[in-house]
């Protein structure tokens, strides 16, 4: 179950409500932890009429503006009468305990349009530029591609593979792989040296990792 109309006034704790109305009124719909919902595309006529959110005690809302999970987004861990996003068009739902979710965004600075994907555990493959992106919204809008859980430190890390790809569809070499994890109240990434590219680098400004192609 992702987002279902419901008469329920009280989420338990692995449950969230939303209402189209701010402050709790107007039709209720229900998720689940864990839940991945694309609203855009999965639950077209909701879409952008979202705007107030009850949250069980076990949950976090992670609301994303744009479709398939593009920034800007914000953390909701409480209830709230006003998601206040600009319109909600993708949500996740997260365990409030410790996990978070990491965005990125790709750019080719030589010019040629390479595309890059990310293989990762949570949102299994995601590519910048979005190749699909909502009408209006510019295809490099940063975009979800991974849940981090405190507990994935330094010594137990996410492995992302990395794939960079030509226009006409062959892939660099080498591409690349990171290391995700939580340290010291924050995500940070580390290269797996054997797989590392002197083409491609990165910075980060908060949760989302951006990466150039040079």
């Amino acid at each position: 179950m992702s987002l279902t109309e419901t008469t329920l006034t009280s989420p338990g704790p692995d449950q969230v409500i939303f209402y189209e109305g701010s402050n709790f009124d107007g039709k209720a719909y229900l998720s689940t932890l864990g839940a991945q919902v694309n609203i855009y595309s999965s639950h077209h006529a909701l879409n952008d009429r979202l705007n107030s959110v009850k949250i069980g005690s076990s949950c976090k809302v992670v609301a994303f503006r744009h479709a398939n999970f593009g920034s800007p987004s914000k953390e909701l861990d409480a209830d709230t009468g006003n998601i206040d996003i600009g319109g909600m068009s993708a949500f996740i739902v997260l365990n409030k305990a410790g996990h978070h979710a990491l965005l990125f965004e790709f750019s080719d600075s030589t010019g040629h349009g390479r595309s890059m994907t990310l293989q990762s555990a949570g949102f299994g493959s995601v590519i910048q530029p979005n190749p699909e992106p909502q009408d209006g919204v510019d295809p490099n809008t940063p975009r979800a591609f991974a849940t981090l859980k405190e507990t994935d430190i330094d010594t137990k890390p996410i492995v992302t593979a990395i794939f960079v790809r030509k226009p006409d569809g062959e892939y660099e070499s080498p591409n690349g792989s990171l290391q995700f994890y939580w340290k010291d109240g924050k995500p940070h990434a580390k290269n797996i040296p054997e797989y590392e590219s002197a083409s491609l680098s990165y910075t980060q400004e908060g949760n989302v990792f951006s990466f150039t192609w040079k």
